[in-house]
């Protein structure tokens, strides 16, 4: 989860936790109206025209606005060239369903693994030694971010990164806190003077600690700092929805979490965008909310949550500028990262940028908005290719450099630390860092034997489907029919897929009597969106 902090123990939950509180108190609140729908897509079930989309209201009972599912099940309705397919073959575990769940985490959210990999040094700093200090710079190795970037071999690469986590520089043993410090000067001065100080060549074990701490201390300020704390534009301590509780106990608990959103807010300041190579911020204009702790920056899957705690609280300004940055940076990247760093910037997490739209659109019919949005989305769908968490870089995470330099302490082989590493930042990637879905035993779950690139997971093409729907959805309200059907097709294809792919694997399970599925090769076909 994170470091402790000075605020009470409500300001230390992620925003996923204060929202379940939040709209729990919201279920009591009398007289509540569901958004309205102003049109539905539905196809003309005539096989004599080309199918069509009808606009209807949502309160219309006329017979040709029957189920768009039940109109779906005839297949003869819908005669479309098939999008271009791919086959891959995966090697599957647990592709039905991943219930097999262990809560055997610690209090950092990491798995337990056996005795053995729990032993610490005796001064109780985590050992931080690769070994080979070649491992890194081998041809083999790709980095978390684009040696493109003037900063790249401080926050994700390079001898000064290995030599910090090597000598534990760290506060609170941290290797985040390191990746996160700004600095002094620009990034390749920095560059230059550690290789003119230390060697080019030198082998962290050669680095002595003390000439290290007094570098750092000469060219790094303190993480965090470069963010500024903000108050949202349309906050208020009472907002119209909440005041409705009609318990006063609960209504006074959801107005105090209702104040967290002051001490979550921050903005990065403007003068970050012209020196952006002293930080390892990816910069947004916009304020944002963050999830609290050593997570100072914004993260992707967190902000759905957050998102939809803001509209309960009557905040869809600071909803809209949420979903702006994340637009901007779709342009910029093509997709979402894990988060607010360069250093997640070859990574994202689950796709929910679709439904954060839909939540604001639902609130405030702001059409205006997705006329503009619509487009970025679709950009951002475009990247999909294979429907799992498979992350490129092979290298341990900045953020965790350490952990995972002594989680593979016991593996000879370089391309078995290479896996490891390559599947712990897919696990990253679903937002479940780190689950025992993820394991090759789930019953028994050891973090060393993580392997997220085998599995197929029924969530993430569960979300995917989804936002074809959205899609589709968004479309209609801005009447472009042919984008709308567009994909309402593809999510009525997708869901045939898969169907076929974890419903038959459900219904295999249980005809077969078994909790768990045996590992066996099969094709899985998946859209390749041109």
């Amino acid at each position: 989860m994170g470091e402790s902090t000075q605020h009470n123990i409500i300001t230390q939950m992620r925003p996923q936790f204060l929202l379940l509180l939040l709209l729990s108190c919201i279920l009591i609140i009398s007289n509540s109206q569901a958004s309205e729908h102003p049109k539905r897509l539905i196809l003309n079930n005539n096989d004599n025209e080309t199918p069509k989309i009808i606009s209807k209201h949502s309160d219309d009972n006329s017979e040709n606005s029957s189920d768009d599912s039940e109109i779906l099940k005839n297949k003869s309705t819908i005669i479309l060239p098939r999008p271009p397919f791919e086959e891959i073959e995966f090697s599957l575990k647990n592709v039905s369903n991943d219930l097999n769940i262990k809560d055997n985490l610690n209090s950092t959210g990491s798995v337990i693994n056996s005795e053995d990999e729990k032993d610490v040094a005796t001064n109780g700093i985590i050992s931080c030694d690769l070994g080979d200090d070649t491992i890194l710079e081998a041809k083999e190795s790709i980095a978390v971010c684009s040696a493109n970037s003037e900063n790249w071999h401080i926050y994700c690469a390079g001898k000064l990164l290995e030599a910090v986590n090597y000598h534990q520089l760290l506060e609170e043993n941290d290797s985040k806190e390191f990746v996160d410090r700004p600095l002094k000067r620009n990034a390749s001065i920095v560059i230059e003077e550690f290789d003119k100080l230390f060697g080019e060549n030198v082998s962290v074990h050669d680095i002595p600690k003390q000439n290290l701490s007094k570098f750092l201390e000469e060219n790094f300020d303190h993480a965090g700092g470069e963010l500024k704390e903000c108050t949202p534009e349309d906050w208020t301590p009472v907002p119209a929805e909440l005041e409705r509780i009609k318990d006063d106990t609960l209504r006074s608990w959801a107005m105090e979490l209702n104040s967290i959103w002051k001490d979550l807010c921050r903005v990065i300041p403007e003068e970050i965008k012209d020196t952006r190579d002293r930080h390892s911020l990816i910069y947004v204009k916009n304020p944002f909310i963050i999830p609290g702790g050593r997570f100072r920056e914004f993260y992707y899957w967190d902000a759905y949550w957050i998102i939809k705690g803001l509209i309960v609280s009557g905040m869809t300004t600071s909803v809209r500028l949420m979903i702006e940055n994340f637009l901007d940076i779709v342009d910029k990247f093509g997709f979402v990262p894990n988060g607010g760093r360069i250093y997640y910037a070859k990574r994202s997490q689950p796709p929910f940028l679709t439904m954060m739209v839909y939540e604001y659109f639902e609130a405030t019919h702001d059409y205006d908005f997705i006329k503009k949005a619509l487009p970025i989305l679709e950009k951002a769908t475009k990247t999909y290719r294979m429907f799992q968490y498979r992350v490129g870089c092979n290298v341990p995470r900045p953020e965790s450099f350490c952990e995972d330099v002594r989680l593979v302490k016991q593996k000879t082989k370089v391309e078995d630390k290479r896996q490891i590493w390559r599947d712990l930042s897919s696990a990253a990637e679903s937002g479940w860092d780190f689950s025992s879905r993820w394991m090759k035993n789930p019953e028994k779950p050891k973090l060393v034997d993580i392997e997220t690139t085998n599995i197929v997971p029924v969530d993430l093409n569960a979300y995917i489907c989804g936002n074809y729907e959205i899609l589709s959805h968004l479309y209609l309200q801005l009447e472009n029919n042919s984008k709308a059907f567009e994909y309402h097709t593809k999510h009525y294809e997708f869901r045939e897929n898969f169907q076929k792919v974890f419903l038959y694997n459900m219904t295999e399970k249980q005809q077969a009597g078994t909790t768990t599925i045996s590992e066996r090769k099969i094709t899985i076909k998946t859209f390749m969106l041109q």
